[in-house]
């Protein structure tokens, strides 16, 4: 009952079109590319799919999103490109946050070289952002195609800080 009034209060804030709560959209969001997961998959075992996904897409949106779930009890989940290797975007019956709509540049600056970027942007994305300027991040790894900056920093991503 508490996760019905929650998703009302969320659809009120994010809006309809990002909250998802029945039908196939939540089947991406099962699981990511943990292996102990894929072979249990593999071996017949139903990999539930979570009780619902929300799209915040500010950090003020995030925030209303947490002081929400603190009010109804509900547990949350981040899930950025769901590239882990080590479970870290399962549900485990929790209400994902999907981090996609949190994509952006923030700010570069030259001079001292740091760049701000919210949590959902893909590591690809920002290191072809920074290539068009002439820059790097220098960081390649096996999932760089997937991985988003916050699960880089979450998982102690090389020199994301």
């Amino acid at each position: 009952m508490e996760l019905v009034k929650f998703l009302k209060d969320v659809e009120e804030l994010l809006g309809k079109d990002n909250v998802i709560s029945e039908g196939h959209g939540l089947s991406a969001f099962r699981r990511d590319w943990w292996s102990i997961l894929m072979l249990r998959e593999v071996l017949g075992h139903d990999i539930d799919a979570p009780p619902a996904v929300i799209r915040p897409g500010s950090i003020d949106e995030v925030i209303n999103v947490v002081r929400l779930a603190n009010k109804y009890g509900v547990c949350l989940a981040p899930y950025g490109g769901g590239s882990s290797v080590v479970g870290g975007a399962y549900h485990n019956g929790c209400v994902v946050v999907d981090m996609s709509r949190l994509s952006r540049v923030l700010e570069f600056n030259e001079e001292d070289l740091t760049l701000t970027v919210e949590a959902g942007a893909k590591v690809v994305d920002v290191e072809r952002w920074l290539n068009e300027r002439g820059y790097t991040l220098d960081y390649h790894p096996q999932s760089f195609q997937l991985l988003t900056i916050g699960g880089a920093i979450a998982h102690g991503g090389y020199r994301l800080t």
